[in-house]
């Protein structure tokens, strides 16, 4: 999707997320942006740690893991569009970390993660006010 930003200056933002972000405009416009088809994950790493026991007989267990979260993939110049200046990345909350923990900053700079989320009178999120770098 493209817009255009601060000086006139148009960008494409290429959504990395499973799932369409809503963007809550100030003047009530809602923009929509598709998932591109790739998604950017931090790798993952678990160590399955032990369970817990759930009822007076113990007749139901839950498994337990030490999980944490590794350098992000996929690499960044297999991203969409990386070679254009212009394109920006929306990633999640935990990809962002990722990026923040392994990336250089001139890499960092065109990422960024939803921010300001409105939510309906069932809680759940309706769309972000903001955008936040990372």
């Amino acid at each position: 999707m493209w817009v255009k930003v601060i000086n006139e200056i148009e960008k494409q933002i290429v959504n990395l997320t499973p799932h369409p972000i809503v963007i809550l405009v100030e003047d009530g416009t809602e923009i929509e942006i598709p998932p591109s088809g790739v998604q950017l994950r931090a790798k993952e790493e678990a160590k399955e740690i032990g369970t817990i026991t759930l009822g007076k007989h113990q007749e139901r267990q839950i498994r337990v893991f030490q999980v944490s979260f590794g350098a992000p993939e996929p690499h960044w110049s297999e991203l969409p569009n990386w070679d254009d200046e212009s394109a920006i990345y929306i990633v999640s909350a935990v990809a962002a970390q990722a990026i923040r923990a392994h990336w250089p900053d001139d890499v960092r700079r065109r990422f960024y993660l939803t921010y300001l989320a409105e939510r309906d009178a069932q809680g759940r999120i309706r769309g972000a006010k903001a955008l936040a770098s990372i």
